[in-house]
């Protein structure tokens, strides 16, 4: 009889759901982070939101940038990452 083998069983799955969910867990916090920088940031020059910005696709820069630009005023210039989209 091999008591062990359940146990290890056991480990292993453990094992695999946080190697699974630790990246998904990261993605969904800084996304969320991203998201409510963009939503409440008021100068666009924040370096944690240009350095988590600059790195997303297009589609997510546009709106992102967007929405900077809609709350700030003045002829200010874009920041890093916006460059095409600050409008």
């Amino acid at each position: 009889m091999m008591v062990g083998v359940g146990h290890q069983e056991v480990r292993l799955k453990r094992l695999v759901t946080i190697i699974v969910l630790a990246p998904l867990v990261i993605v969904a916090v800084l996304g969320g982070f991203w998201a409510y920088q963009t939503l409440t940031i008021t100068e666009p020059y924040d370096e944690v939101w240009i350095g988590l910005n600059s790195r997303l696709p297009d589609t997510l820069r546009a709106w992102s940038c967007g929405e900077v630009r809609g709350r700030v005023t003045g002829s200010m210039l874009a920041p890093m990452g916006c460059e095409g989209f600050w409008k």
